[in-house]
């Protein structure tokens, strides 16, 4: 059987020529000079063409076809070297001579049935999702029209990176396939299935009734409430966020969706007056701003200062970062550090803060801190960077206090930890912020061996009518003085909390009634 007797021809040819081409395929339609091919449409049913390009149509149909489907191969037959250059300048694959040579054009179709396997190749490859066999993004974009009448429900597998992680890539791989498996037995048949994302599988409805994508919806998620799947010897209950997006820009609809129900493990349908698009647009608004600021150099800092209870001084300060508007409005960190993490400026701002305080503190005598974060450590710049700035300005270590908040000391992998050691090794001192809200933060405290103690704030403005906030300052006192560390009271607004936190052994007092945050001190 040759290379070339599956494929399915269309030959615009006078009938003397059917012969030639006839013994090689029996899949092939013919159109005998004086026919009209018709609508350009159906030539998408054929693997290739050959044009006899004497045809009165054959040019014109050259032209349409590269036009509407550029990948369809197409051999020209003429005799006429002016019609064979014009032929390859419409797009024409190959030229086969009139009168047609038998082994010529053997060659010539042998060539189309290797670029056409080529084509099928492409195709598993581009469009084919390698573990589930299913169709992927790929296929699903190019499968979408203008239709606004359709529907997309994307069905994520809840906790995916969990199954990745107690189970392993080879059972989560096989509880991806059975979870696809799944999906496609409860499909009507106005759907088409893709499997889109690692986690998740998009189901495209053609023309529903709104009733279909709600009951649809419910069915799935229902289904696998009810029905574990077994892999590997094991009965595993699926979980499922669903989102649904219908009109126009599906994809990105279906995906903000599958965001929003993600967050509550439940179906959530794109809306543009929901709290959650609300939300991201805020987010969206935000990140322009913050990039907006480090650009044009307007992340400013202020300074806050530190009361020695003892004896009254002000010998610290935390420095305290604010975005500054061109019309002189303060934006505060509450504001837009969420946005800064998730966009991935963190970092830089922290960058900014640092450069800026050592450069105003640098011909001063005070001590002052810096607030780090989470992404400032996975970054790992925060020891050479620090050093640099110390050699650049002057500035003893020792008068540099590194605020951590608490759930980096709680949370953080041992790469953190070591990176604490390395700006305690530089002769920084540590300072741990919001202390007291995590459980564990007395025995994380050991291990870090931090010089300060920042008592969160929410038990000091609960100290002057909340027993439980006194006796848990009164310990984190207690122990700050076993341990050899000193405590800050955060929050001190009016002069009746300060004096009792000064009764009550905190070292240092910080707040409103102390000091406003200030760009001068």
């Amino acid at each position: 059987m040759n290379t070339y007797n599956k494929m399915r021809i269309i030959y615009l040819k006078s009938s003397s020529h059917k012969t030639s081409l006839d013994k090689f395929t029996s899949k092939i339609e013919f159109y005998s000079s004086g026919m009209a091919v018709g609508s350009v449409s159906h030539l998408k049913n054929y693997d290739f063409l050959v044009l006899d390009m004497e045809h009165a149509e054959s040019m014109e149909v050259l032209k349409k076809v590269k036009h509407f489907f550029p990948e369809r191969y197409i051999i020209a037959c003429s005799a006429d070297p002016k019609m064979i250059v014009n032929s390859l300048g419409a797009g024409a694959d190959a030229i086969l001579l009139d009168p047609m040579d038998e082994k010529e054009c053997k060659r010539l179709l042998y060539r189309a049935a290797s670029y056409l396997n080529m084509q099928e190749i492409f195709y598993d490859t581009y469009y084919i999702n390698p573990l589930t066999s299913c169709r992927n993004l790929n296929a699903l974009r190019d499968t979408l029209t203008d239709n606004r009448h359709n529907t997309l429900i994307k069905v994520s597998l809840h906790n995916f990176k969990a199954f990745q992680i107690y189970y392993g890539t080879q059972i989560t791989d096989k509880v991806l396939v059975e979870f696809g498996d799944a999906i496609k037995i409860n499909l009507p048949v106005n759907a088409e299935m893709f499997h889109t994302d690692e986690d998740a599988f998009s189901i495209l409805l053609s023309n529903p009734a709104p009733s279909q994508i709600k009951i649809l919806s419910r069915q799935l998620k229902s289904f696998f409430e009810q029905t574990p799947i077994e892999v590997g010897g094991f009965l595993l209950k699926i979980n499922t966020a669903i989102g649904i997006a219908s009109g126009e820009e599906l994809i990105q609809k279906a995906d903000i969706a599958l965001c929003e129900a993600k967050e509550g493990n439940r179906i959530a349908i794109y809306s543009e007056g929901s709290t959650f698009i609300r939300e991201q647009k805020k987010h969206i608004e935000w990140v322009k701003i913050i990039q907006e600021a480090i650009s044009e150099d307007r992340i400013e800092v202020y300074y806050q200062p530190i009361m020695n209870n003892l004896n009254g001084e002000i010998g610290k300060y935390e420095a305290l970062c604010r975005i500054e508007e061109r019309d002189k409005t303060l934006y505060l960190p509450q504001d837009f550090i969420p946005a800064a993490i998730i966009a991935g400026r963190m970092c830089d701002i922290t960058r900014i803060v640092i450069d800026k305080s050592f450069k105003y503190f640098q011909d001063k005598s005070h001590s002052f801190s810096i607030n780090v974060t989470y992404e400032d450590f996975m970054a790992e710049f925060l020891v050479d960077f620090i050093s640099y700035k110390c050699d650049q300005y002057g500035i003893e270590p020792c008068r540099i206090y590194i605020e951590v908040l608490e759930n980096i000391s709680t949370e953080s992998a041992n790469g953190c930890l070591s990176q604490i050691d390395a700006l305690k090794a530089l002769g920084c001192n540590i300072s741990i912020d919001d202390f007291g809200v995590d459980s564990s933060n007395f025995s994380r405290m050991m291990q870090i061996q931090a010089q300060m103690l920042k008592i969160d704030g929410h038990f000091i403005q609960a100290l002057l009518h909340d027993d439980n906030a006194r006796i848990i300052i009164e310990n984190i006192v207690d122990f700050s003085q076993k341990i050899g560390a000193e405590t800050v009271a955060e929050y001190v607004d009016s002069e009746e909390i300060f004096n009792l936190v000064k009764r009550m052994g905190v070292d240092y007092s910080q707040g409103f009634y102390i000091g406003k945050p200030c760009a001068e001190i």
